[in-house]
């Protein structure tokens, strides 16, 4: 047992950017570590992400592991969760949905979007997987395009980009784990200041 110090991201309320942004490489780093295994989490938000400092530096911790998934013993598809939740993708709004990584990416978004900007992205329950499809694959129907349509807008940011590509529509466009820690780490290294 691991006491969490600084309790979990839920309370945090850190304003430093690049503090944000070096807590979110480290749950990409975690998640690329995860993935390489075939574990996924498919249950991020930011209750099951605690804190703890150590060696003068902040850690971070994954907890809320009741939906993870090992496709080696449990296979490739995945008892999506009954209750409703901001964090669940589309895809996993079906009865049996494929467990893929992708999960985890679409809740890494909402992490992301949270450490950037304070609040969440969507405020309503993102529609069922059938419904968010009515046309073709990757047209954003209004009511969800409305919620994150400002990412693209210019001047354009990569942090606002790749977090609106976290969250396509079409789970195998998402980046991986660990494009988005190599994206995160190229931020931190343009925006840290210069030693004085």
């Amino acid at each position: 047992t691991e006491f969490c110090n600084r309790g979990s991201l839920a309370d945090w309320e850190e304003q430093d950017r690049l503090q944000r942004m070096t807590l979110g490489m480290q749950l990409a780093l975690t998640l690329k570590e995860m993935h390489r295994l075939h574990i996924f989490h498919m249950n991020l938000r930011p209750e099951n992400i605690l804190l703890l400092t150590e060696e003068n530096r902040l850690s971070l911790r994954l907890t809320g592991f009741t939906f993870s998934h090992d496709i080696n013993i449990d296979g490739p598809t995945f008892a999506a969760p009954i209750e409703p939740s901001l964090y669940i993708p589309p895809e996993m709004k079906r009865e049996l949905a494929p467990a893929s990584p992708a999960t985890d990416l679409w809740q890494l978004g909402n992490i992301l979007y949270f450490l950037k900007f304070g609040t969440f992205p969507f405020r309503e329950i993102p529609p069922t997987y059938e419904t968010l499809f009515p046309t073709s694959l990757g047209d954003y129907p209004v009511h969800l395009w409305s919620f994150i349509q400002h990412l693209t807008t210019p001047p354009q940011d990569p942090l606002n980009l790749l977090i609106f590509d976290l969250f396509s529509l079409v789970p195998t466009r998402r980046p991986s784990a660990a494009s988005v820690a190599e994206c995160l780490a190229q931020w931190i290294e343009r925006n840290t200041p210069p030693p004085q």
